[in-house]
């Protein structure tokens, strides 16, 4: 608990700094309509209700003279719509699925009869767009965490959608900080050309925008959607196409979950290259909990005010590599080398001496050359073709990722969230790999140490 409220203060402090809000997105959706008679003729003054199957909040306003009504700033959740009118019969919809940035649209006709009866909706069919005129497409949550995941990135599910595509595919991806990169490809553009959005936040490495800052696990998002063609100007910030992350949140019931997921060498096989099975343990583990914050018999006792949603991630990775090259041998350190031609000192222009075997005999060589070759230039310790070096030393990663997120309704009007999210990553890996290096010795590495933050807060309606 202690644990918890500090966070919560976290956030509270982190929330009052504007200097570290980004700019935001509405990640919020809305449902709009009418309400007609059985003729077509509108009904002005019928009550519209929406009541949130996650939380129970529920929201009535009536229809407008032209019979229309309009709920914005809605989370993104289930919904059940019911409408009244006097000397109509009540219509009930419930399985209403909203999805952020969407607009669902809902022309309704009552039927005239009793209060007595009710039309009940309870399986909605599939909508179609035709608020407006954008081209998107979606993940669900339910696929996000059953389907396999290769490094538990989203990115994988790429292929789902139609026009989109993983670039990496059939690769494991990583699980963010800077080793990982964008992997999704829409309408054929390249990664970098695309727009990311976490709860309607700017996540995206302004660099070289082919990274996104944090990387939400696959049990912490509610979904994932991509908008193609014709969206709105509100995301044109950059790119041809859109990706919008929208997170969990919490509801009037706990939840929770836990999870492991292993990958080890024991029935890995040997590379190509290599002379045995390079290492490979990964251990991604964590949880998360999500319900109401109450205090019995003291404070949100219908458990239909203040909701939190926390998820706690770590990732314990290494993973085996196989990096082949070419490394100066003992005679070539000590100025000795074979060649089917002369080899000339560049001073002179003559060939150097060559000794009994045949070798070339170039010097002297400088000495502080030699000490700087042979501390960071390994000697060979392998034979195949040209190359006579193998480096196995994995790559390794320690990774933490913490999100807290609080709503809170104050009234059917007016509610607010607050959230925070934290990625920090410790990862170490041959110079080959590198930004940096480029070079295959188990001498040269380099170690970086990632440590993003997102923080909002936003009022949705």
């Amino acid at each position: 608990m202690l644990l918890f409220l500090a966070v919560v203060r976290r956030i509270a402090i982190l929330l009052g700094a504007t200097g570290i809000l980004h700019a935001q997105l509405s990640s919020t959706a809305t449902i709009s309509g009418s309400v007609a008679d059985p003729t077509g003729a509108v009904i002005p003054s019928a009550t519209v209700t929406v009541t949130d199957e996650a939380t129970k909040v529920t929201t009535t306003q009536q229809t407008n003279s032209t019979g229309a009504f309009a709920f914005s700033g809605l989370p993104v959740d289930p919904y059940t719509l019911t409408i009244s009118s006097t000397g109509f019969t009540p219509y009930k919809e419930s399985g209403i699925v909203l999805h952020p940035g969407i607009t669902e649209n809902k022309d309704i006709k009552l039927r005239t009869g009793s209060a007595t009866e009710q039309v009940i909706v309870n399986a909605a069919e599939a909508q179609v767009e035709t608020v407006t005129p954008e081209v998107s497409n979606e993940v669900s949550a339910a696929q996000v965490s059953t389907l396999p995941l290769n490094g538990r990135n989203y990115g994988a599910l790429a292929a789902v959608m139609p026009g989109v595509q993983n670039l990496s595919a059939g690769t494991t991806l990583g699980t963010g900080g800077r080793a990982t990169s964008n992997v999704i490809s829409i309408n054929g553009s390249t990664a970098n050309t695309t727009f990311y959005a976490l709860d309607g936040i700017w996540d995206e490495n302004t660099g070289n925008m082919n990274a996104i800052s944090v990387l939400p696990n696959p049990d912490s998002i509610e979904e994932v959607r991509v908008f193609q063609n014709d969206y709105s100007v509100r995301y044109s910030i950059m790119g041809a196409s859109v990706v919008l992350l929208q997170t969990r949140s919490g509801g009037n019931t706990f939840h929770g979950k836990a999870w492991e997921y292993l990958r080890n060498d024991l029935m890995n096989a040997r590379n190509y290259f290599a002379t045995t099975i390079p290492p490979w343990k990964e251990n991604i583990f964590g949880y998360n909990l999500g319900g109401p914050l109450f205090i019995p018999h003291v404070y949100n006792t219908s458990r239909q005010r203040t909701f939190f949603f926390w998820n706690q991630q770590w990732v314990r990775w290494n993973q085996g590599l196989s990096l082949t090259g070419v490394t100066p041998t003992s005679d070539q350190r000590n100025g000795l080398f074979t060649s089917s031609t002369p080899i000339k000192n560049p001073a002179t222009g003559l060939p150097f001496p060559q000794n009994s075997a045949g070798q070339y005999v170039i010097g002297p060589l400088n000495a502080n050359s030699v000490a700087l070759v042979n501390a960071i230039y390994p000697l060979p310790n392998y034979s195949r073709g040209s190359l006579n070096y193998i480096n196995n030393k994995p790559a390794v990663t320690n990774q933490r990722d913490d999100e807290i997120k609080i709503d809170h309704h104050f009234n059917p009007h007016w509610s607010f969230t607050g959230e925070y999210l934290d990625e920090r990553q410790d990862y170490t890996q041959s110079s080959l790999n590198g930004a940096t290096g480029g070079e295959v010795f188990n001498t040269n590495w380099e170690e970086d140490f990632t440590n993003n933050q997102l923080a909002s807060s936003r009022s949705p309606r």
